[in-house]
């Protein structure tokens, strides 16, 4: 057993060296700082800062998620008829059953 052990022990260390050396030449990956070339705003170009689309082209990008979720036909609802539906569904405005839910989520 330990004769067919042996070869396998010396394959695997020399591979462990081959990674080890290979790991020492590349090293880690340079970062290189950000420098804006806008001085009015140093944050202009960061990588981490998403710019806003154009009004149509954020209207067309809206479209296309409503319509991969498959809401594209419903519309939004104002605070005022919100409140009319849950009071017409027999819920209590004023009750506390939705902090309470979300507290018990929060507990899970």
């Amino acid at each position: 057993m330990t004769d067919r052990l042996t070869p396998l022990e010396e394959r695997l260390a020399a591979l462990e060296r081959e990674v080890a050396e290979l790991r020492a030449r590349v090293g880690p990956a340079p970062r290189v700082p950000f420098v804006s070339t806008n001085p009015e705003n140093p944050l202009d170009g960061h990588p981490l800062i998403c710019k806003r689309l154009p009004p149509d082209e954020q209207a067309a990008h809206d479209a296309a998620i409503d319509k991969a979720l498959g809401i594209e036909h419903l519309h939004p609802v104002g605070p005022e008829k919100l409140r009319e539906m849950m009071i017409a569904d027999g819920i209590d405005p004023n009750g506390t059953e939705f902090s309470r839910g979300i507290i018990e989520m929060r507990e899970e």
